[in-house]
């Protein structure tokens, strides 16, 4: 499986993904709805919560975001993290310099339990779309983000079939979502927080 950055900076950069089933990223149509959607990430910092392979951040890195915290624990996914951020940091160094990438080894509810009190800006932006069937991987994430006092964005990948519903997301956070992006029973649901 090869993946590739949409637009942007590194426009049509293919990325390494892990071999066997370790990611399940997200579909290149579900991808391409959000970021149609929304081509300027100028002036956010975008933390991926469960990374994979990165390319979600990294296409948000490509389309402007000022920041990108890649956020992955798994030992096996890791190290083909690593090859995409240097890959992209080889070919974009000025660029790389100017808007920071770094990946944080942890857990998204650890990262979120150690690291979230310095991203409680407006300019933040939250994606989370751990492996569809870990509801309570969900439901812990969003409880902390909530009680946080968090003021950005959160964007949450789900499946209608496999992971929480909508409805179901939008119970978690309190609140109904501003916009959501669907492809076949997978979606992705934006909430605002202020």
């Amino acid at each position: 499986m090869s993946l590739k950055i949409l637009g942007g900076l590194a426009n049509g950069r293919s990325l390494f993904v892990p071999k066997g089933d370790t990611i399940r990223p997200t579909s290149i149509r579900l991808k391409r709805r959000l970021f149609d959607s929304r081509q300027n990430w100028e002036g956010k910092i975008f933390v991926d919560l469960c990374a994979g392979s990165g390319a979600i951040g990294l296409e948000a890195w490509s389309r402007g975001a000022e920041q990108l915290v890649l956020v992955e624990p798994g030992k096996k996914v890791v190290p083909i993290l690593k090859k995409n951020i240097e890959l992209i940091k080889r070919e974009f160094a000025d660029e790389a310099r100017e808007r920071s990438l770094s990946i944080s080894v942890n857990k998204a509810q650890d990262w979120l339990k150690f690291s979230l009190e310095s991203y409680l800006s407006e300019d933040v932006v939250l994606f989370l779309d751990p492996p569809y069937h870990l509801k309570e991987v969900y439901q812990k994430c969003i409880k902390q983000i909530v009680a946080s006092g968090f003021k950005g964005e959160l964007l949450i990948e789900s499946d209608r079939q496999k992971g929480p519903k909508q409805d179901e997301l939008e119970q978690l956070v309190g609140s109904e979502s501003i916009k959501t992006y669907e492809q076949g029973t997978s979606f992705i649901q934006v909430f605002h927080f202020d």
